[in-house]
């Protein structure tokens, strides 16, 4: 079966975790390696071969340039603080002024007080948005005096040891691949179980006998059924100006309402009106109705049917109780 996740990595040792662990939860996944735009050409070039693919795993603004290319959900990993915790004891075995560079998401949602006083020791924050400031900031690092530098990634560590520091690597955990994963997993069943819905919905709408028209709170028309395009004229795609008349005569006030009356593009129809609520608050209407000819034609039909098969007694002889001679009499000249 085709993979339906998309993994990016940063580093090799991370794509051996990834297949390690999908291997466990026999599931299916795709692995690219890159970061920021080489990750989003890789990543479309995965889709381009992988139509299937419904949800993308990947970390920092690489993560972000995917998730603006692709119109996919993007499951961010991010590094935990015992993550962090971990690289930064390492990095301080290696030198006293260590540098921490980080994306800029992560590196306002971190909290390094705790850290830097377990370690006693001073962490400068280098924060990136994109490739020119992470190479920027490597560069900074580097001319500033900082003697060793935590990332993310392999490539950080690679120019990290261009600029005169001493690269280390946070190491993404078993635990929080695992994590995402299970998240990626529960997203794709949500999405199936979305368009199961979407398509009991669609065959309901396409099969039913009555023009539907869904109207949202702002006078768009979001759903009109084959029926209601018919009837009313429309094109395919169902779309309908919110200043028509048609939709003024069906909205009128909004209000609740049976069984009244129109003449729409001269057909004399019969409508209902019920508005869509949620917590209370009213979000739309959603308007039905049918031609009042062909409900005429529909109760003569049931008339003929009815007419055609005469009257049916509701009880046999055999179940009339009577032992009388007259009764007995009355029977056998029914039979």
């Amino acid at each position: 079966m085709p993979a339906k996740i998309l993994f990016n990595s940063p580093t090799p040792e991370l794509t051996l975790l990834c297949r390690e662990l999908a291997a466990e939860l026999k599931i299916e996944v795709d692995v690219i390696e890159g970061v920021f735009d080489e990750g989003e050409r890789l990543g479309r070039q995965a889709v381009l071969r992988n139509p299937g693919i419904e949800v993308v795993i990947s970390r920092d603004s690489t993560a972000r340039c995917i998730q603006k290319a692709l119109d996919l959900p993007v499951v961010m990993m991010a590094p935990s603080d015992s993550d962090y915790y971990t690289a930064l004891c390492e990095a301080r075995e290696l030198g006293q002024r260590i540098g921490l560079l980080a994306y800029q998401q992560d590196a306002h949602d971190l909290d390094l007080s705790w850290l830097a006083g377990l370690l006693n020791s001073k962490i400068e924050v280098f924060a990136y948005a994109d490739r020119e400031q992470f190479q920027a900031q490597i560069a900074w690092a580097g001319a500033g005096g900082t003697q060793v530098m935590v990332m993310r990634g392999a490539l950080g560590a690679k120019l990290a040891r261009k600029a005169g520091m001493i690269g280390v690597v946070v190491q993404t955990r078993r635990k929080t691949v695992m994590q995402a994963l299970e998240r990626a997993t529960t997203i794709i069943q949500a999405r199936q179980l979305e368009r199961e819905k979407n398509k009991v919905l669609k065959t309901i709408m396409d099969h039913v006998y009555d023009g539907v028209i869904a109207i949202n709170g702002n006078g768009n028309v979001t759903l009109c059924n084959p029926v209601a395009q018919r009837m009313l004229g429309i094109g395919t795609d169902g779309e309908i100006d919110a200043d028509s008349s048609v939709l003024c005569q069906f909205l009128e006030d909004c209000k609740p309402r049976q069984g009244f009356l129109l003449t729409i593009a001269n057909q004399q129809i019969i409508a209902n009106r019920a508005p869509i609520e949620i917590d209370g608050k009213s979000v739309g209407t959603v308007v039905t109705f049918q031609d009042v000819t062909k409900i005429q034609r529909m109760e003569e039909l049931v008339r003929k049917e009815l007419y055609s098969h005469g009257l049916v007694a509701k009880y046999t002889l055999n179940e009339i109780i009577g032992h009388g001679p007259l009764m007995q009499a009355a029977l056998t000249k029914a039979r």
